[in-house]
């Protein structure tokens, strides 16, 4: 696999359309993290690192500096955090994350004396920036026609999936990452913040449609039952590997006892989760991810 920077013109960041809102509030967590050392991020994730170089700019030694002396780079990382959440994340999902984020660090650091002026006045503004930007949200999540950004999401992922936009991914993984695209999308903030039969419509929608790409690809039927191992498998060429990268990275924080079957389809580990059935069918598949990701059950 390349270790060459990703941004937002890079083909897989066209093609998983969540992978910025992600990284926002992975960026977010690694400054709260730690003393916000990003070095311990970076060192988890060396996908999350060539997001950050990507995205930032920000050279391996200007990361070292802020790493040895990060009382005194903090005011300077919050400006980048605000100005990458201001051009970067779309969704209700990572603004609010990351405000979240950002408001816990002003209550931590609020009676604390190493911390200068100039980082709890940047932590105060960051704060006020990112409530503004929630309210201009809200207020679109409010709007008769957000419902229509909501559809639009749903047939943009299903359109590159049927293009071969997600080719590179396993059969299992193609499914997974138009759901986790719909997940950080409007979709999924619509289904966040929606409940009753609407919602319920679009999310049978999104299974329904899932199942129907699966069986395609497969070429069976949607009843059909087909080895685990071949809806895991996403070969080894270079942009499969990045693929496999990607998956790993966007399903870093699944719980395999919650989300068995979308852990196994992102993680790969060498032992499934013992609910990850031997033979699936694409409707099976279908069902366990949207429940997974979707469902109550599933992640917060």
């Amino acid at each position: 696999m390349s270790d060459t920077p990703i941004d937002a013109e890079s083909a897989v960041c066209k093609t998983l359309t969540c992978l910025p809102e992600k990284l926002v509030v992975d960026f977010a967590n690694c400054v709260s993290e730690s003393s916000g050392r990003l070095a311990g991020q970076s060192g988890r994730n060396s996908f999350f690192t060539r997001c950050w170089e990507g995205f930032t700019g920000r050279s391996a030694e200007r990361q070292w500096r802020l790493n040895q002396n990060f009382a005194e780079g903090l005011d300077l990382t919050l400006q980048w955090l605000t100005e990458l959440t201001e051009s970067v994340a779309q969704s209700n999902l990572a603004v609010g994350r990351v405000h979240d984020t950002v408001n816990r660090m002003m209550l931590d650091l609020a009676d604390v004396a190493d911390y200068s002026v100039s980082v709890k006045d940047e932590l105060q503004a960051s704060t006020s920036r990112l409530e503004r930007r929630l309210d201009t949200l809200a207020g679109e999540l409010a709007r008769v026609d957000f419902i229509q950004r909501v559809q639009l999401n749903l047939d943009q992922v299903f359109n590159r999936w049927r293009a071969g936009r997600f080719a590179a991914l396993s059969p299992a993984g193609r499914a997974y990452a138009a759901l986790e695209c719909l997940w950080w999308g409007a979709f999924g903030d619509y289904c966040r913040y929606q409940d009753g039969a609407e919602r319920n419509a679009f999310v049978e929608d999104a299974m329904n449609r899932v199942t129907a790409q699966l069986a395609e690809d497969a070429r069976c039927a949607t009843s059909a039952r087909l080895d685990t191992s071949w809806w895991l498998e996403a070969g080894s060429a270079a942009e499969q590997r990045e693929g496999v990268a990607a998956l790993s990275y966007l399903g870093d924080t699944l719980d395999p006892a919650r989300s068995p079957v979308a852990f196994a389809v992102s993680q790969t580990p060498a032992r499934l989760p013992l609910e990850m059935p031997l033979r699936a069918t694409p409707r099976r598949i279908s069902e366990a991810l949207v429940r997974e990701l979707f469902g109550e059950a599933g992640r917060g």
